[in-house]
């Protein structure tokens, strides 16, 4: 796809611009590559941040088995490596919330800055399926 081709080619405005007209930012390539696998395979750390906040899935594994994180291990990508995974403790964190219908903690984690709760599960749920499915009132 051309946001594909963008990303490969660390064209981070054409990204940007495909993805807010909404372009899928979780769309795989032929080798199950996503967006976020293309920007740590680049090491473009600004991409990564940018592609994270819009909601692309952290946990979706390309052809080999690699999620994001391991691609950006593999390329010694220390930066983008500790940002996956501050990331990703903070969506455990709501995700677990929203799991065990915590409204409490969900709230509290809501009102921060860089909540986002679109964020994905390995399972593709966001928090806010989750708690859509516990009935939650928060979200």
């Amino acid at each position: 796809t051309p946001l594909h081709i963008a990303c490969k080619n660390n064209n981070e405005t054409i990204v940007k611009y495909l993805i807010e007209h909404g372009a899928d930012i979780n769309i795989k390539h032929y080798n199950l590559y996503t967006m976020l696998h293309y920007a740590c395979e680049n090491k473009n750390e600004n991409l990564v941040k940018y592609l994270i906040e819009k909601g692309a899935n952290i946990y979706i594994k390309n052809k080999l088995g690699d999620t994001p994180l391991e691609i950006a291990q593999k390329k010694n990508a220390e930066n983008i490596m500790d940002y996956i995974e501050k990331k990703r403790d903070e969506y455990t964190k709501l995700l677990t919330a929203c799991e065990n219908n915590n409204e409490n903690i969900v709230k509290d984690l809501v009102e921060q800055p860089s909540a986002n709760v679109n964020i994905q599960n390995k399972d593709g749920n966001t928090a806010l399926h989750l708690a859509c499915q516990n009935k939650m009132k928060t979200l």
